[in-house]
């Protein structure tokens, strides 16, 4: 599938090439499915960055999938407190609650 993007500020056009290997699937659930797969991508990164996900030293099974589990879970509730406190970041949602931790 071929996406023709316009960027109305700068009048550029630009192609967007996406592939499935499902031939049944339709254009709607391919953008859709590429936009989750991003949106994964992000959480992951998040977790990595600023929960942990890469820092936990454990190598017994249930200990790994508990601090792997924790990590995702952090990604989850900072992202529903920023929305609530209007942070745009994890930057910034950890240093407002250290601030009020320690006010």
């Amino acid at each position: 599938m071929v996406i023709l993007k316009f960027d109305e500020k700068t009048g550029k056009t630009a192609r967007i090439i996406l592939f499935s290997t499902d031939l049944e699937l339709d254009a709607e659930n391919l953008v859709k499915y590429y936009r989750l797969r991003f949106q994964i991508e992000f959480n992951f990164r998040a977790a990595k960055q600023h929960w942990g996900l890469e820092d936990f030293m454990v190598t017994q099974q249930q200990a790994v999938s508990n601090a792997a589990n924790l990590s995702l879970f952090m990604v989850n509730l900072s992202q529903t407190l920023m929305m609530q406190t209007g942070e745009t970041s994890v930057l910034d949602l950890k240093a407002r609650h250290h601030g009020l931790r320690y006010a």
